[in-house]
């Protein structure tokens, strides 16, 4: 068997021949002959068949392991069940299959479940945690393995690489500049990589991090080709601008070797559906500014980068797992070039900027219920007590720049999503040691994480997005500046009591379907808490809350936008 043989099927004969023989061929209309093992079907005469399936095992990224009503307990001759022999094939098979993180699905027929973690060898325990696809007999038949070819296709689509670049109606205009600045700014060392279309296009993204540098980069993946013209919302760039733009990021990109010493350095990680690390990046900018805030304790300091403006997919298809209702259809945004701060605002930030002189409400100065670490991020604070926040930090803004708010929902997912199209930045998955959530729920084929049952030090588990923002997925939703325009937004996880220490009486509304929700106002929110699941904390999940409410597992961060009336941007603008 050769590589292009992706699928192997791990079965009892005195089990679940009948249906197997049916899901075989099945599969082998679909992927065809040389892609599904099966072992009577596949062994060639001859051939000594351990060793031929062990080969196979392990030549296959996808293993399907089909478990009947008898899988469990079948005997052997002497009465001992077939599981607790090590020479068992069936157990060799999934062992094997386990040992290489292959994808392993347990199919259940005939009626059977899951068996639980302590029925099975301790080598096989790892079965119980994959996610499993049930397929019956007929009537349901036929629909059962549509979904089930759907999800291997959906597998087989991610492990193929792309045949080359997307394709582009600028590529020789980006060849021809290319070479001319390459040619005009000759490399250091003679060494150096050369600054082909591939690096071109990677380093302009339209200017990542506006001026930022990679030391590792991800590969290109297949995003927009789906799209057809009619649901493309804003036209693309025009071709004429190109080379202006091209320069602006050569030139941009080309400042991290200057004298600046305020550069801003961090590590972004992405993992595939079983949690396990493909990419790790080593990430520096220069568009990276502070702001800081005296008090009597001491200064405080609040960090923000600068994100270059484009356009992105918002939304997320029906296909996504986890996708709700409530989620925007994919469409194309456009968002203009933001300030933001890279974390949430912590508590020291909040209780810096509530001694402020008011401007339209009072602000308590500990309103958090989780407390005991100055950098946790603030919580049981409302939507106007979050725009009071930056209307008092806007009046330290040197003239002329605009003001800090709240971010709209296409700017926080554009930030979220730092150029992703996965429903996490980290990838296919989120994990525990990646974000605050609660991890006893899976997304995908991930390990079983936990719930830490309370907020955690902004930044403290040390994995950013592409663009240098922190706790993005979980930790504390955080307030939008949209207003909430959909019926019934979707029950977030947890409890919704708050024990507030506000001045005012807590509340924790979440829309009911026979409510309207004109008065009192209804905000978005964005981004999944520390108990939120796993689905709730995806890049396109969007609720809504009452504007006055006041939960533990809500905060906010802030944007200021880096041109007003076509002033050139001079950084976040505190005087």
């Amino acid at each position: 068997m050769t590589v292009a043989k992706a699928i192997f099927i791990s079965y009892r004969r005195c089990d679940s021949i009948d249906i197997v023989g049916r899901i075989y061929d099945r599969l082998v209309a679909h992927f065809g002959a040389n892609s599904v093992f099966k072992d009577v079907d596949s062994i060639p005469f001859g051939v000594n068949f351990r060793q031929h399936l062990e080969r196979e095992v392990s030549h296959c990224p996808v293993l399907l392991a089909v478990i009947g009503p008898e899988w469990l307990t079948m005997a052997d001759q002497q009465g001992h069940r077939r599981l607790d022999d090590p020479a068992d094939w069936v157990r060799v098979e999934i062992e094997a299959a386990l040992k290489r993180d292959s994808l392993v699905i347990p199919v259940l027929v005939g009626g059977a479940s899951i068996p639980g973690d302590t029925d099975l060898p301790d080598s096989l325990r790892g079965l119980v945690y994959r996610q499993t696809a049930l397929v019956r007999h007929d009537p349901d038949f036929h629909r059962d393995l549509d979904r089930l070819i759907q999800r291997l296709e959906e597998v087989f689509s991610r492990l193929t690489p792309p045949s080359g670049p997307p394709s582009s109606p600028y590529g020789a205009l980006i060849d021809d500049l290319a070479a001319a600045l390459t040619a005009a700014k000759s490399p250091p060392e003679p060494t150096a990589r050369p600054l082909t279309r591939r690096r071109w296009l990677r380093l302009m993204g339209l200017g990542l991090l506006g001026g930022g540098s990679t030391l590792a980069v991800r590969p290109w993946r297949q995003s927009l080709q789906a799209l057809t013209a009619n649901r493309i919302a804003t036209p693309m760039p025009s071709l004429a601008t190109l080379p202006d733009r091209l320069q602006r990021a050569w030139t941009a990109a080309t400042e991290v070797s200057s004298d600046r010493t305020d550069t801003y350095e961090f590590v972004s990680v992405t993992v595939d559906e079983f949690g396990r690390q493909r990419h790790q990046a080593q990430v520096t900018t220069q568009a990276y500014a502070e702001i800081s805030l005296e008090t009597p304790a001491g200064t405080v300091l609040l960090p923000l980068v600068a994100i270059a403006g484009g356009q992105f997919l918002q939304g997320a298809p029906a296909t996504e797992p986890g996708h709700s209702a409530a989620d925007l259809q994919p469409t194309m945004a456009t968002v203009e070039p933001f300030w933001i701060s890279i974390y949430p605002i912590t508590q020291a930030q909040w209780r810096a900027v509530a001694q402020l002189p008011e401007v339209n409400r009072p602000l308590a100065a500990n309103p958090a219920y989780f407390k005991g670490d100055d950098d946790r991020p603030v919580e049981q604070v409302s939507w106007m007590e979050a725009v009071e926040f930056c209307d008092r930090l806007s009046r330290l803004a040197k003239p002329g720049l605009s003001p800090f708010r709240l971010p709209t929902e296409a700017e926080w997912e554009y930030a979220c999503r730092a150029k992703t199209t996965t429903p996490f930045h980290t990838g296919e998955t989120l994990t525990t040691a990646l974000a605050n959530y609660d991890g006893t729920y899976l997304y995908r084929q991930e390990p079983v994480g936990t719930l830490r049952g309370t907020t955690t030090a902004v930044g403290s588990l040390g994995n950013a997005n592409a663009f240098g923002l922190y706790d993005m997925h979980g930790n504390v939703l955080e307030w939008c500046a949209d207003a909430w325009t959909q019926q019934v937004p979707e029950h977030m996880d947890g409890d919704t009591d708050t024990d507030s220490q506000a001045d005012e009486s807590p509340t924790t509304e979440l829309i009911q379907a026979d409510q309207p929700h004109t008065e009192p106002p209804v905000q978005v929110i964005r981004g999944g808490s520390w108990q939120s699941r796993p689905h709730h904390c995806r890049s396109a999940y969007r609720t809504g809350l009452i504007a006055h409410s006041r939960r533990r597992d809500v905060g906010f961060r802030i944007v200021r936008s880096q041109l007003l009336e076509n002033q050139a941007d001079s950084g976040p603008g505190t005087s």
